[in-house]
């Protein structure tokens, strides 16, 4: 079993990750942004504080999760200074560890932007347009300085949803309104489609790249795109509620992607992963936890 650091281990992912690596005997120290039960502070910007901690806890695994990663945060520095910078900062301490770790590094689908294969695979050509999407790819240029030094394996999932996420996301925003049986909800373009998978299968990819010390590129993808319409349409079903949509030209983005559609081939060959969830049982079970 090893020692593994998971970075923005408080996080969405990292919340549903941790009580996998631990299941599976694995020692773990958890960072975040700040401390709470379970979760050591560390502001990985801070070139030095990672350089200590690392050189402390001597991890044979890292699991880097953390990032700014809600597209429509408002500082455009903060994507390139905690995506890229951080990420660097913390490879770089990496490699002056006695015994180099094996690194998992999460990345986005968002790199692929506005490609124009229907079903993206590994080999597609990223053409990323956002500040959030361009930070990532960056991100994937500056590890490989470090692909001759250490194991790393680098996951690009499309969204995903589930219990816990934040209502600054768009699914768990709509689940909070049909939970609160709210009269209306303000939206942008119901039309645009993700490819949706549940975090708990998305962690459980996770998981399994680490049991295996898999080095490379991998989508976590469920081989679908479903339009937000389509989610209205289910959370409707499911609810037996019907709010009003009210149009909101504030939250239509300009460089929004019509459509994104993921290949996981790669990974379910190399790891056996499959998707467990539905996106109709991701969508029952966000609303049981958030009436509860």
């Amino acid at each position: 079993m090893a020692r593994i650091l998971v970075t923005g281990g408080s996080g969405f992912l990292g919340r549903h990750l941790c009580p996998l690596l631990r299941a599976a005997g694995h020692e773990l120290l958890v960072t975040g942004l700040r401390a709470q039960d379970g979760v050591q502070a560390l502001d990985l910007c801070q070139a030095q504080a990672s350089a200590d901690l690392l050189q402390q806890w001597q991890p044979e695994v890292i699991a880097h999760l953390a990032a700014q990663a809600f597209v429509g945060h408002g500082s455009e520095e903060d994507f390139y200074r905690i995506n890229v910078l951080a990420t660097d900062h913390l490879l770089k301490a990496a490699c002056r560890l006695p015994t180099p770790p094996y690194v998992l590094v999460c990345s986005s689908a968002n790199v692929y932007g506005a490609a124009m294969q229907t079903c993206l695979d590994e080999d597609c050509e990223p053409h990323p347009i956002n500040h959030y999407a361009i930070s990532k790819r960056a991100m994937e240029y500056r590890l490989q300085a470090y692909a001759g030094q250490l194991a790393i394996a680098v996951v690009r999932p499309f969204n995903f949803t589930g219990p816990g996420q934040s209502p600054d996301f768009l699914v768990a925003k709509l689940v909070h309104h049909f939970a609160q049986r709210s009269p209306s909800v303000r939206l942008g373009n119901l039309q645009v489609a993700r490819d949706f998978s549940d975090v708990r299968d998305v962690a459980a990819a996770c998981a399994r790249l680490i049991a295996g010390g898999h080095r490379g590129l991998y989508n976590i993808a469920s081989g679908t795109a479903t339009s937000l319409a389509e989610i209205w349409e289910m959370l409707v079903a499911l609810c037996a509620h019907r709010p009003q949509i009210i149009v909101d030209p504030a939250l239509v983005r300009t460089d929004e992607i019509p459509s994104l559609c993921g290949n996981a081939a790669r990974l379910q060959a190399q790891t056996g992963w499959r998707r467990h969830y539905t996106l109709t049982q991701t969508l029952a079970d966000m609303l049981a936890a958030e009436r509860s």
